[in-house]
């Protein structure tokens, strides 16, 4: 059964890299933002999606979308990859923190 952070993965996953931007929730190409592509599914899946990123990394996912210091690389060069590389991480300490559970 897939986990919360597998469905959100998935979302992302499928939207393409050109229908991405930063700093707008949506610009005047059609482009959105991590958030502007959420918000089409509601508040209550953005809240859960954005509640994720504050629990897991400590920070926003608009922080990891738009990076705006140049500071995440290490999670990738465009804001698709920045935000599908940290929910992958996200995973990794989810399941790193059911591990210790048992």
């Amino acid at each position: 059964m897939p986990t919360n952070v597998d469905i959100y993965i998935d979302f992302f996953e499928k939207i393409p890299e050109e229908d991405w931007c930063v700093f707008k929730k949506k610009n005047n190409f059609g482009q959105r933002c991590a958030i502007g592509h959420l918000s089409k599914g509601g508040s209550d899946f953005y809240l859960k999606c954005s509640g994720l990123f504050w629990k897991y990394l400590g920070t926003s996912i608009t922080s990891i979308n738009d990076d705006c210091m140049g500071t995440l690389k290490h999670y990738g060069y465009t804001p698709k990859e920045r935000v599908l590389n940290a929910l992958h991480e996200i995973k990794k300490l989810q399941q790193e923190e059911q591990r210790k559970q048992i």
